[in-house]
């Protein structure tokens, strides 16, 4: 496995050109950067430069590189392909117009959607391989060169800082959770504050409680200096020994939880983006930790059997699922 810290190889010997139809790629290496020389061939189409992989993903990463050369514009695709080649998760940018100047990304594990394979979704965990591609959009000739590609590691490094308005049980935290908090009985708005040191992209909170959820609810509020704060999240009642709060696309420094009452809370972990990326992937994500058959099957990314209903000769038809 290779470490996430270190530059990915731009040997040209590592790579594969892949050019379908009538196009054409060439690759080979110039003063340390990966030269992609391609023809379209006064048509439309794609030429790819593949590099085969092998790492665990964090949850939390970047692609980072160096991209200059000459050409029209075209658009460019990385895709991330997973252990097997069965899945493949993709990045756009549309029209790049490429100088000698040149230009820098920084692609996040959020930039990159789900394009296809059997998965049906999710996020990607073990790579398989990287493909950079060049998409025909004028078409042409074109030099493209990659410099300084680097797999970094943007993973949480501390635990959260925490503060808490009380405590009979003093809560503590570590990378990934906070655990075992419950506030004085005579607490009438016990709060909880995690400070992440830096500003986090945060996809959702998971709650354990001991016993359940605050009868009256709680909230959650979000600063990046701890002067003024935002709701996230409120609800006023709440049940169950689970709560799921959706945080889609915010990023903070700190996070506050509020509760109406005190309830002792078991567990507390934060999810990121991927987690809550859509409200189907949200759901996706709850029901996957429940016993099967609590939630639908469509949930689970499992595919149920469908048949129409109806009479030949009548004007009403229907679908029913098994």
């Amino acid at each position: 496995m290779k470490s996430l810290s270190n530059p990915l190889p731009l040997d040209a010997s590592l790579w594969s050109a892949i050019a379908p139809g009538g196009t054409a790629l060439e690759l080979d290496s110039v003063k340390g950067a990966l030269r992609m020389k391609f023809d379209f061939n006064a048509g439309l189409g794609f030429v790819v430069a593949r590099h085969l992989v092998s790492c665990q993903l964090p949850k939390e990463y970047a692609l980072a590189f160096h991209l200059r050369g000459s050409g029209a514009g075209n658009d460019l695709e990385i895709k991330l392909v997973n252990k097997g080649c069965s899945n493949v998760w993709r990045y756009e940018c549309k029209d790049v117009q490429v100088s000698s100047r040149g230009r820098s990304f920084r692609i996040h594990e959020r930039d990159f959607t789900f394009a296809w394979g059997s998965a049906g979704g999710g996020e990607i965990r073990e790579l398989g391989a990287i493909e950079i591609a060049v998409v025909a959009r004028t078409g042409g000739k074109g030099n493209w060169l990659i410099r300084d590609l680097v797999l970094a590691d943007e993973s949480l490094r501390r635990a959260p800082l925490l503060k808490y308005s009380s405590a009979r049980k003093r809560p503590s935290a570590d990378l990934r959770q906070v655990t075992n908090w419950l506030a004085e009985s005579g607490d009438i708005r016990p709060a909880l504050q995690m400070d992440f040191r830096e500003q986090r992209l945060i996809g959702a909170l998971i709650m354990q409680w001991k016993k359940a959820a605050p009868q009256h609810g709680f909230r959650v509020m979000g600063s990046n200096t701890g002067k003024t704060w935002r709701i996230l999240y409120q609800t006023d009642k709440a049940g169950g020994v689970m709560s799921f709060v959706p945080l889609p696309n915010k990023s903070h420094r700190m996070l506050i939880l509020e509760l109406r009452e005190s309830e002792e809370l078991e567990c507390l972990t934060w999810q990121g983006f991927e987690f809550c990326r859509s409200r189907e992937s949200f759901w996706h994500e709850v029901a996957a930790r429940f016993p099967r058959g609590w939630h639908p099957r469509w949930l689970m990314r499992e595919q149920s059997l469908w048949t129409p209903v109806g009479h030949p000769e009548g004007s009403a038809c229907a679908l029913i699922n098994e």
